[in-house]
């Protein structure tokens, strides 16, 4: 899926023919170009500098995903062959008690997969699966130095808690949950990130600025480096949040990327060795460091401490609003039931 945030007519027509393909005669369609509606949310969306809308599509696409799971799981019920009736006219099941997963990755379209690495991304599945619900890649600053303090103030925590959190990137995620991680995932995580993202007065708090006023050398480097990160700022303090504190559950490491900028030459150990340990790092604009991983059980839980569902915006929360604002849909379910199964 490529979301359009602002495409001109030509680059929108070389997008969707590399999108389609042409084999023996018939076009294959390697993906969909779905354009971003900023006229149902909030104008500071639209500023691109904030990239506020990275929430907003992910979540878009976790709705999506749940809504056909949906549809098919009901059609399963009726038409499925493991379904059968038994003498009281009741419905049994067979064969349906796997848990379905599903896997959302993020990358901003500077980036583009190594063919090489692709095993890499079945291997994070598990490991996010069960350890964390989401995966990125850290680097070295912590999140008290690129976030304006007013931001720790609107998610009632302090910049203190955040000294020695050290931050991950959100132009390249990777989420993966099931039916029983689906609803921490969403209300402890997504809920808090994009009802920031839809508030101006939390993503850009008053005084925050892009990037002109960066002091990282300021001592000690937990100081605010006069540098806002906006919607990367957001979703670090909803995760410092749900994981005490701590990013081991949710950060990567360096061998176990599976991207690349366009704009950077892949490095000749990397095209011609398989091996993963090597953690040269040429790819990001801070240095990294590479820790092992600490198998942990935690999975976001903590949402009961970030926001609850009478705090965001009713259009985008529940689905009786529909007929008011029927372009929007919504992107929260109302519902307390669990998701319901299938596959996506």
């Amino acid at each position: 899926m490529i979301y359009d945030l602002g495409l001109y007519p030509d680059q929108l027509s070389q997008i969707e023919r590399l999108c389609q393909r042409e084999k023996r005669n018939r076009k294959r369609i390697l993906c969909t170009i779905r354009t971003f509606q900023y006229d149902i949310y909030p104008s500071h969306i639209s500023d691109l500098r904030m990239a506020a809308y990275r929430s907003i599509i992910i979540q878009e696409m976790l709705r999506d995903i749940k809504l056909t799971r949906q549809y098919r799981q009901k059609h399963s019920i009726q038409n499925n062959k493991n379904y059968i009736r038994n003498k009281n006219e009741k419905i049994s099941k067979r064969n349906f008690n796997k848990t379905s997963t599903t896997t959302i990755i993020w990358m901003d379209p500077q980036y583009h997969f190594i063919d090489s690495k692709h095993s890499i991304i079945g291997q994070l599945q598990s490991k996010i699966l069960h350890q964390s619900a989401i995966l990125s890649w850290p680097i070295e600053q912590p999140t008290s130095a690129l976030t304006h303090p007013r931001m720790f103030e609107y998610f009632h925590t302090t910049k203190e808690n955040f000294y020695f959190h050290r931050m991950i990137r959100p132009d390249h995620l990777m989420i993966t949950i099931n039916d029983k991680t689906w609803k921490p995932f969403e209300w402890g995580i997504m809920l808090p990130w994009v009802r920031c993202a839809l508030t101006s007065d939390c993503i850009a708090p008053l005084g925050s600025q892009w990037r002109s006023t960066c002091r990282l050398d300021k001592k000690p480097h937990y100081r605010y480096s006069g540098c806002h990160h906006y919607d990367m700022s957001a979703l670090n303090v909803v995760l410092g949040i749900a994981f005490n504190f701590s990013s081991t559950p949710y950060s990567a490491r360096l061998s176990q990327r599976f991207f690349w900028p366009f704009n950077r030459p892949m490095p000749i150990e990397k095209q011609n060795s398989q091996d993963d340990n090597e953690d040269d790092d040429i790819m990001f604009e801070y240095q990294f460091e590479d820790g092992e991983d600490q198998q942990t059980n935690n999975v976001p839980g903590r949402y009961d401490l970030v926001m609850n569902d009478d705090d965001i915006p009713e259009e985008f929360f529940d689905q009786s609003h529909s007929q008011k604002k029927k372009s929007s849909g919504f992107l929260f379910s109302s519902s307390s039931s669990s998701t319901s199964s299938g596959s996506s």
